[in-house]
């Protein structure tokens, strides 16, 4: 199993994937995770920005998708960035 280090300053935490990475960083590294359409603030629930995102900026959701290239994952993201986000917190991949 890849083992993850927390990227955030002065910490270097190693966890043990992505699930453990999101709750080290909800509960030491508490921030506010963001749509960069709209500025609306979600804390660091990624689920809520990706059903934001879909519900409220449906014009844009269906032109950027960018599927996802871990093996056997059929999700997309809206850009590389979510794309990144969504590869680290469910599939513990540090790119």
């Amino acid at each position: 199993m890849p083992e993850i280090i927390c990227n955030r300053v002065n910490c270097g935490k190693i966890l043990a994937d992505g699930e453990a990475l999101l709750e080290h960083l909800r509960r030491d590294h508490p921030t506010n995770i963001q749509c960069y359409l709209c500025l609306a603030t979600f804390g660091t629930n990624n689920k809520a920005l990706i059903d934001h995102f879909e519900e409220k900026h449906p014009e844009v959701d269906g032109d950027l998708k960018v599927p996802c290239t871990y093996p056997g994952c059929r999700k997309t993201a809206v850009n590389s960035w979510y794309l990144s986000q969504h590869l680290v917190l469910d599939h513990g991949v540090r790119r």
